[in-house]
């Protein structure tokens, strides 16, 4: 019984062992979850404690803004109560431009205020300038902006700006390609180009007698006006330029270039430039066929000394050949044409240029092909193809015509004379180089010249050696510049010897030396009797500006003009009525050549140049009126006609022959105009014509006409006007340079 209710206890306890044991893991979950939530709790806590920082932080931060705002309410509402500045005040003084040039208070104090509330409103520095710029632009005129920024002084923005401008321009390579060209187009030396730079960058004050910043003056601020490159930094960067290659002549003053490198040169930069390459002509729709012209000419340095200019021009640049700009130079040497190194540099270029026909070349990206053509006036055409003189029986180059049968009503080209071909050149120096074999040993030179001279004419030869251009001898045509120059000399020495027969001589000058118009002669003076009437209102005087306000000094330039008119009057008559030439020049050396006697009934020794033929041809039948007398008979006024139909002719042709493009009917008229000229020289004055009358009627309409087949161009592509400009231009460069034989002569 006791074990029975021993085990029934064991069993109790173990059960409620049992259930113990189940309250224990039940509040031991309830533990771990009250940890949970307990752990919850903190992390709850530790946010809200840090949103509770933040919005404290966001209380100062608002209350420190409350601040602000009390204060710049504050500032405000003191300017708006009026506390010192009341409105009435600032309507009956508002900032003008004067406060802010005086710098006065007022205008500080404004200043001031009126940053302080555009920072307010705006948010800030930033945000103030904005808003003023925007404000200035939505209200202000364009003048009143124009005169707030020249007369803003802070720093002196505008005269600033403009100087940084400046300098970054100074430093620009197109200022040295501007020094550049000032220095060559202006042909300055070292020290003139000095000068020059220092004339347009500085002023000279007398007062202080020294050279001053130059500057331009514009609404009252101050640019300083850009320099050009020194000509040290000039000189460095011309020695670092690329030309090509050029070669010094051993044993001669000159230098030469290779022909290839020349036009290569030529070429390309005509290919690379738009502006030169959309002008560029291409002849029988070869395109990137360049027909380069080539051609000699010896110029007189001095008395004593010549040098000779060769130069490379193209005819695909169109009508730019008549400017010296697109004359290239091959060589100049100080030695005449038919110097024997003028010979020997030829005879390297001919070899050049049978090189470069030979084949194609590729010059800037594009397959060029070359044709050559040789130039140049009567003088070098005998050098260049190895002929006589033009006094020889048989004086010209461009057909076998002689002085007998020169002159042959309907003759022409073709026909009555033949040209000179490659093939008969080549056949006459076979003869008569046997005939000089055939010449006895001991003959003296001046002997054997007659001999072969007599020989040349009786077989109708001009060839005395290979010409240096070898078969670029049939290329060479007349040149129409040198052709008019002396058909226009030549017609004025006829005039002036008609003058001679008539006596006629001073009316003869006077019409050469007249002006062309009246206008210079009418003008001038009453443009010198108003130069005291300037206006009197001027801002900047100047001295004459001053003394004309003077009256007794205007009182004295009027007595003397009118005493200097009155005078005119009484020598003159009203105005001088005569007009002419206006070739004072040569009107004074016809009057020296006339007073000698002995000789006045020679022709004149005068050389035309192309301004004297132009007026010449334009206004040659003054000078035909001009030996109109009472009394003259038939024979005098058919010979006075005759003379004035030719000049009228002959200004005509030329502006047919000299032109760039011509057509058909052109060059027909032109024809037309020379027939009659020659015609009327074959009737009316055989005994005064020459073969410059022949050419010009001739042999001109001859290659005019071949070449406008050949090509579809006018007669002018052949002028030497560019050639002859160039020769000019070189003339001058010796100035610049110790280089020439007149200089070693003296030691400079």
């Amino acid at each position: 019984m006791e074990k029975q209710e021993l085990e029934a206890q064991v069993l109790s306890l173990r059960q409620e062992k049992v259930d113990w044991q189940t309250e224990v893991q039940k509040f031991q979950k309830e533990a771990a979850a009250w940890n949970e939530r307990q752990t919850e709790l903190a992390h709850q806590i530790e946010q809200v404690r840090q949103e509770e920082e933040k919005l404290k932080q966001e209380v100062e931060r608002l209350g420190t803004w409350e601040k602000e705002l009390k204060a710049w309410d504050e500032k405000v509402r003191q300017v708006l109560d009026q506390k010192g500045h009341s409105r009435t005040k600032l309507e009956n003084n508002p900032t003008t431009i004067d406060m802010m040039n005086r710098h006065t208070d007022t205008w500080y104090r404004r200043r001031r205020l009126s940053r302080e509330s555009l920072e307010c409103v705006n948010g800030g520095s930033d945000g103030a300038v904005v808003a003023a710029f925007g404000v200035m632009v939505d209200i202000a005129s364009f003048d009143q902006i124009d005169q707030l920024m020249t007369c803003y002084k802070k720093g002196k923005y505008w005269q600033l700006k403009f100087n940084s401008v400046t300098k970054k321009y100074e430093a620009s390579g197109e200022n040295m390609e501007m020094s550049i060209a000032a220095k060559f187009r202006g042909e300055f030396s070292r020290r003139k180009y000095q000068f020059h730079c220092k004339t347009l960058s500085s002023v000279y004050d007398p007062e202080q007698a020294v050279y001053l910043p130059r500057n331009t003056k514009i609404d009252g601020v101050n640019f300083r006006q850009a320099r050009l490159v020194s000509n040290s930094k000039l000189q460095a960067a011309i020695s670092k330029m690329d030309i090509g290659h050029i070669h010094p002549v051993p044993g001669h003053v000159g230098a030469t270039r290779p022909l290839v490198s020349l036009v290569h040169m030529m070429v390309d930069l005509h290919l690379r430039l738009p502006g030169l390459r959309k002008e560029l002509r291409w002849f029988n729709g070869k395109k990137n066929h360049f027909i380069i012209y080539f051609a000699d000419d010896g110029t007189p340095e001095t008395k004593d000394s010549s040098m000779c200019v060769a130069t490379l021009s193209c005819w695909n640049f169109g009508s730019k050949t008549r400017s010296r700009e697109y004359q290239y130079l091959l060589h100049i040497i100080n030695e005449s044409e038919k110097s024997p190194v003028v010979a020997e540099l030829w005879g390297e270029h001919l070899f050049q240029i049978r090189m470069m026909i030979s084949k194609a070349y590729t010059i800037a990206g594009e397959l060029c092909t070359f044709e050559f053509r040789a130039g140049g006036d009567e003088s070098w055409a005998a050098t260049a193809l190895g002929e006589t003189s033009g006094a020889a029986t048989y004086p010209s180059p461009w057909a076998n015509v002689t002085k007998t049968d020169m002159f042959i009503v309907g003759g022409n080209i073709g026909v009555t004379w033949k040209p000179w071909t490659m093939e008969q050149r080549d056949a006459d120096l076979l003869k008569l180089g046997e005939y000089k074999k055939s010449l006895p040993p001991g003959l003296s030179e001046s002997a054997r010249r007659n001999k072969r001279n007599e020989f040349m004419a009786a077989n109708g030869m001009r060839q005395l050696r290979p010409p240096l251009i070898g078969e670029y001898a049939s290329t060479f045509y007349p040149d129409c510049l040198h052709v008019e120059l002396n058909i226009s000399n030549h017609w004025y020495d006829l005039m002036y010897q008609e003058a001679v027969r008539r006596d006629r001589v001073k009316e003869f000058t006077d019409v050469t030396a007249a002006p062309i118009s009246l206008s210079n002669a009418r003008n001038e003076p009453a443009q010198g009797k108003n130069l005291g009437k300037y206006p009197s209102t001027v801002s900047h005087e100047a001295v004459g500006d001053r003394v004309r306000h003077d009256g007794s000094i205007n009182v004295q330039s009027d007595n003397m003009y009118s005493k200097l008119e009155a005078h005119a009057k009484k020598t003159q008559g009203e105005y001088s009525s005569l007009v002419g030439l206006g070739m004072k020049a040569i009107a004074a050396r016809v009057l020296e050549h006339d007073a000698n006697k002995t000789t006045r009934h020679r022709k004149l020794g005068i050389r035309f140049i192309g301004e004297n033929a132009i007026r010449t041809l334009r206004y040659g039948h003054r000078l035909v009126d001009s030996l109109a007398t009472p009394d003259e008979d038939e024979k005098g006024k058919v010979v006075r006609e005759v003379l004035g139909t030719m000049i009228h002719l002959l200004r005509d042709a030329a502006s047919i022959y000299n032109k760039h493009e011509t057509t058909e009917a052109e060059l027909t008229e032109m024809e037309r105009l020379l027939d009659l000229y020659y015609n009327l020289f074959c009737l009316f004055l055989p005994e005064r014509a020459n073969l410059t009358v022949w050419t010009v009627a001739k042999a001109i309409p001859h290659y005019a006409r071949k070449l406008y087949d050949e090509y579809g161009v006018g007669y002018g592509v052949v002028s030497m006007q560019g050639k002859e400009a160039k020769n000019a231009k070189v003339k001058e460069y010796l100035k610049l340079t110790n280089h020439s034989k007149e200089e070693d002569r003296t030691r400079k």
